[in-house]
């Protein structure tokens, strides 16, 4: 038997894992799931959904036999990398992936968990709701609807308090996989010496190079309802026959009225945030395990 070596990586949207995940996929000994975010260590695809994006769940891994599949392009690789943000903060997940490395035909394994500054994952999680089209308003009515719209089974990316109970969540893999457990701080995920410390600690070494690419977008369009208009495969079908190529971009501007900028949070939306994460705050910050020194002062003091 081949036994292979994993790293999980885990975290919550926006902080990170797709760009770091992706470089640590470029190593040659390395493979990344063919879906990056399999979601197979949450119970996501045993649960109803609704709201927009209801159908995220949908053909993703359920068994070994799909989850190894994820991996057959590169089948060789001696280490494979799963990076679902959601690992982090679904509950059924830490003791779902315990169970996996306890199979015969994984080696050795390493958690990597991304922490980022809350309320700039707030902030920028919520953006990326308001760039699918999923929403629109303010941040504070998606804070105040989110425990109504978390009991009707809404898209995880709509969890914003939820997802960013970090000591909480770090907890439960603190106690379950020790020294397999590594916290990183996300605003140091660009620094070629932090990639290494992570790879040093994994046993790697850094053997392509470069720098993380970055393919998020971070500004909002005007009219982000537009978004899934511009998406149907029929408008965009139709959409080719009737204009060029090079008046295409021009057309879009005035459907979805251009990009506005970056969202910016107010001073309600942060005291909302600071009061629903006041206790789990304090104790990041009392933890010597999760780095908090870049976080936003006005939350973490």
């Amino acid at each position: 038997m081949v036994r292979k070596n994993y790293l999980i990586m885990l975290g919550a949207p926006k902080c990170g894992t797709t760009s770091l995940s992706s470089w640590l996929g470029e190593q040659p000994y390395a493979a990344l799931a063919k879906q990056k975010e399999t979601l197979y260590f949450t119970d996501f695809s045993d649960r109803t959904w609704s709201g927009p994006g209801a159908d995220f769940a949908e053909n993703r891994p359920l068994t070994p036999e799909t989850f190894n599949a994820e991996f057959d392009e590169n089948p060789e690789a001696e280490l494979r990398i799963e990076a679902s943000t959601d690992n982090l903060s679904c509950v059924d997940a830490a003791e779902n992936i315990a169970r996996f490395l306890e199979r015969g035909d994984v080696g050795r394994f390493w958690l990597l968990a991304i922490l980022r500054d809350p309320i700039d994952r707030i902030v920028s999680e919520y953006e990326h709701t308001l760039r699918l089209g999923w929403q629109t308003g303010s941040l504070l009515k998606s804070l105040k609807l989110e425990d109504r719209r978390a009991k009707e089974g809404y898209h995880p990316l709509f969890r914003h308090i939820e997802r960013s109970r970090y000591y909480e969540q770090v907890s439960r893999y603190q106690e379950l996989f020790g020294d397999h457990l590594m916290i990183i701080d996300f605003s140091k995920i660009n620094e070629a010496s932090e990639r290494n410390r992570v790879l040093d600690w994994m046993g790697y070494s850094d053997e392509c190079g470069g720098g993380l690419q970055h393919s998020n977008r971070r500004s909002v369009l005007a009219r982000p309802a537009t978004v899934g208009f511009l998406k149907n495969e029929r408008n965009l079908k139709l959409g080719r026959s009737v204009f060029p190529k090079n008046a295409r971009p021009i057309v879009r501007r005035l459907i979805t009225g251009g990009e506005v900028g970056r969202y910016e949070i107010g001073a309600k939306e942060i005291d909302f945030i600071r009061d629903a994460l006041s206790d789990d705050m304090k104790a990041c910050v009392d933890s010597h395990l999760i780095p908090t020194e870049n976080w936003d002062s006005s939350l973490s003091r």
